[in-house]
């Protein structure tokens, strides 16, 4: 789901390079929040769920922030994320500290009546070194978790 063709069309090709077939998959261009919001209408739930929004978007109904929106999305997409679903979310930004965003995972969880276990978090890889100095440079934060 992403609201420019140019990253659809970049992702089918990805899908054909690793041997996926791309007509057998959903590929949607609109804003995901959208997206989420007519899912939970038509009733659909999805196994695995993907978070890895940019920092900032504009569109043509307004702009996003990964600093004020992201709760929200957490929100929306536990409501199409199925029992037992793997919840991979992700937040590319120095004015996120992680501690703030496994808050805000807890907060939507908990008001979705949700419960989760974290398989897995990281960062940035190894081979992009940062400073003890400079904690905002590491600007990567990923939860990898499974909802009840």
């Amino acid at each position: 789901v992403d609201v420019v063709a140019k990253v659809l069309e970049r992702a089918k090709r990805n899908f054909r390079l690793s041997g996926l077939d791309p007509e057998a998959h959903r590929f949607a261009r609109m804003e995901v929040l959208e997206y989420l919001r007519m899912a939970k209408r038509r009733g659909w739930s999805f196994e695995a769920i993907v978070l890895d929004p940019p920092t900032y978007a504009s569109f043509k109904s307004g702009s996003w922030s990964a600093k004020t929106g992201y709760a929200d999305l957490l929100r929306l997409a536990l409501g199409v994320l199925a029992p037992e679903g793997l919840l991979w979310a992700a937040v590319n930004t120095e004015s996120m500290p992680p501690e703030r965003l496994e808050s805000q995972i807890a907060a939507a969880f908990e008001d979705e009546g949700r419960k989760a276990r974290i398989l897995a978090t990281g960062g940035l890889p190894a081979d992009y070194p940062t400073t003890a100095d400079k904690p905002s440079a590491r600007y990567l934060k990923v939860f990898v978790l499974q909802a009840s």
